[in-house]
């Protein structure tokens, strides 16, 4: 529940695990039979419940995952069998289950768990055994929009949006250079879920916002509005150069916050960002997730 004490529990980025996966927060002493679960809350705002049509839970996971939201069970996976209606015990083990990529899963039933302002997302994670050498958990909640958007291939005149919905729908752009906006771009490509607009015509050295917006019979999904600044045809340019970063980890964050410290122009990945080569689903992996924020408004170019 939203108002359980929590205020004694530790705290760690995402995700989760014993290390053999790279992730951000180590838990070196679940492989040493001292326990086989792990017990997650985060909390988080919501402004608008109504705006929100579709939910997605991803998540790699060894072994056992249950999740909730708001208090009542929305996923149940690879957890220990028994009562569907029953709570996972604390000490139960799950079913072997290898984390392998991120799996989406849709849970869009549970949208109108959603309250305005505060809720609370629960994660049970269990391993398959006592002193199992390997345990990984990396759970991130998406309402709408399952990747992005983002943008790519920035120009002084262009520049390309790209988002993914977890249903087939037809997308459009809106942009303008005040948040009034004012300007719209039809994708013509039939229903999908993925989403690619390119603009053209746009100033050069000039901030834009923007946001995207989804539609299937009756549901109008639109994300919050973001903002780019387009190239400029001379002179100096911030940018900044990284890569080998296909592992969510603690130095990925790290990364990232010298990133949006020091607001570059152009970020240069320089590869690798998936391993070990770019599918559907390593496009949505946890190691992107931590840049975010920064590939809704900065030009990212990626070398895989």
């Amino acid at each position: 529940e939203l108002d359980f004490d929590d205020s004694e529990w530790q705290t760690g980025r995402s995700s989760f695990g014993n290390g053999w996966g790279y992730e951000a927060t180590i838990l070196s002493d679940i492989s040493t039979g001292t326990y086989s679960s792990l017990y997650l809350r985060k909390r988080f705002f919501v402004r608008d419940p109504e705006s929100i049509h579709w939910l997605v839970f991803r998540t790699h996971f060894d072994s056992g995952v249950v999740a909730y939201l708001n208090g009542e069970e929305v996923l149940r996976r690879y957890s220990s069998p028994g009562n569907a209606d029953a709570t996972v015990p604390y000490d139960a083990v799950a079913i072997s289950h290898d984390p392998g990529l991120a799996t989406e899963f849709d849970v869009s039933q549970a949208v109108s768990l959603l309250k305005k302002g505060g809720n609370i997302l629960c994660v049970q994670a269990h391993n398959d055994f006592i002193g199992d050498f390997r345990f990984s958990i990396g759970p991130e909640l998406l309402g709408n929009y399952n990747r992005g958007p983002y943008i790519q291939d920035a120009t002084t005149e262009s520049i390309k949006l790209i988002w993914k919905t977890p249903v087939n729908t037809t997308g459009s752009v809106e942009y303008g250079t005040t948040e009034e906006l004012g300007i719209s771009v039809v994708n013509k490509e039939p229903p999908g879920i993925v989403h690619v607009t390119q603009l053209n015509e746009l100033e050069p050295d000039t901030r834009y916002f923007y946001r995207v917006r989804n539609k299937v019979g009756e549901i109008n999904a639109v994300s919050p509005i973001y903002s780019f600044k387009t190239l400029k045809h001379s002179g100096p340019v911030r940018f900044m150069v990284f890569g080998d970063s296909g592992h969510g980890t603690q130095a990925q964050y790290k990364i990232a916050e010298v990133i949006r410290k020091n607001d570059p122009e152009l970020v240069f990945h320089t590869g690798d960002t998936v391993y070990p080569s770019l599918t559907g689903f390593r496009a949505d992996t946890r190691c992107l997730s931590v840049y975010h924020d920064h590939m809704i408004r900065i030009p990212y170019f990626y070398s895989i």
